[in-house]
């Protein structure tokens, strides 16, 4: 007798404390979301409101910038659309009482962290800075140098990875099959795809300058290494989401 209820009362803590530690992740998970919410709303205002004073009060001669497909041919600016949306949608879970729908926007945050967000935050850090280092000019535009301050630059293209890393860190995903994931990194990066082609039509011009220098068979490289580089990443994600919370979906499998 004294037994069981020594083992009732070790249960009775162990539920206890799970519950105690999920409540604290929650609590973390409501905080980061609430700040890089903010986080991404302030960059995107503040350089709009830098690139719109720049055009209205020295009349830079921002070439053809607010026509189509302005801004959205540059992974950069699509990848804060991502970012801002991610962000406020994780951040609008957090007001879903629990039921069909909250697990429905799971799903949906999981899979979009999964094969949009962190692949795309690591592949532009690892395309972007070995090219602007060798040269700034093929892969920054002159004209948004001039405007836009180095930590904005540093914004986009150096914290989308500590952001992403925090957001694997702090809530576990659960990632989606690798059919699934093969189809909406393809379905991304076909409709971005399809933006800078219509740069080339309309523009006359690829939208970051080392790629006018590419040949035909250059480019079709480009772009097979490039999604190489996303499935690359989508996989290096699910591992560490995996070492991070390999116990918690074990657990969740098993249920």
């Amino acid at each position: 007798m004294g037994l069981r209820s020594q083992a009732v009362t070790d249960t009775d803590a162990s539920g206890d404390s799970r519950k105690q530690k999920r409540e604290t992740i929650l609590t973390l998970s409501l905080l980061l979301h609430a700040s890089l919410f903010g986080y991404w709303v302030f960059a995107h205002v503040h350089e709009s409101s830098l690139l719109a004073f720049a055009e209205s009060a020295t009349k830079l001669p921002f070439p053809k910038l607010l026509q189509y497909p302005g801004r959205w041919q540059f992974l950069t600016f699509v990848n804060m659309w991502v970012q801002l949306i991610f962000f406020c949608i994780s951040l609008f879970g957090h007001c879903l009482p629990n039921g069909i729908v909250r697990r429905m926007h799971i799903k949906i945050i999981d899979v979009m962290f999964a094969t949009v967000v962190f692949p795309t935050a690591f592949v532009i850090f690892s395309v972007f800075w070995p090219i602007y280092l060798l040269d700034s000019n093929s892969i920054y535009p002159s004209f948004f140098a001039k405007v836009v301050p180095p930590y904005l630059n540093h914004i986009y293209h150096t914290s989308i990875v500590l952001t992403a890393i925090l957001e694997l860190f702090t809530v576990c995903h659960y990632y989606p099959g690798t059919l699934l994931g093969f189809f909406m990194m393809g379905s991304f990066n076909l409709a971005y795809l399809s933006v800078m082609i219509s740069s080339v039509f309309l523009l006359g011009r690829w939208p970051y300058g080392f790629m006018d220098r590419l040949s035909p068979f250059g480019l079709m490289m480009f772009f097979g290494i490039s999604f190489l580089l996303y499935i690359a990443m989508f996989y290096i994600g699910k591992m560490l989401n995996h070492l991070r919370w390999g116990e918690r979906l074990r657990h969740v499998k098993e249920d």
